[in-house]
């Protein structure tokens, strides 16, 4: 039986499909940048988050697979939306957190 802490930390897993040819002569139904593709990768287990990536034409598209019984979807969809409007601030903030930390 596996058993998962009331807080767990995430196991954060990326994975990068790279550009999709195959899917740029889709007749999509809306805008390449308000369309959404969406892959599904299963967790490994309840603590792993699985964040992918895919680039359809000029679009870059993540998503993310998880347990939502383990992590709120709510923070989970906010965290990967800060992370991908500033990707350098979000990663300036997580480096000063370990720092902040390690003191």
């Amino acid at each position: 039986q596996i058993t998962t802490p009331i807080a767990p930390d995430a196991e954060l897993i990326f994975s990068d499909i790279g550009r999709v040819p195959a899917a740029e002569n889709i007749a999509w139904t809306d805008e390449p940048a308000s369309s959404a593709s969406f892959s599904l990768s299963e967790p490994a287990h309840p603590r792993s988050i699985v964040i992918t990536s895919m680039q359809i034409r000029d679009t870059f598209h993540v998503s993310a697979s998880f347990h939502d019984n383990i992590f709120d979807a709510n923070a989970v969809a906010t965290a990967l939306e800060t992370a991908m409007s500033d990707p350098i601030a979000t990663l300036s903030a997580r480096a000063r957190s370990r720092q902040e930390m390690s003191r």
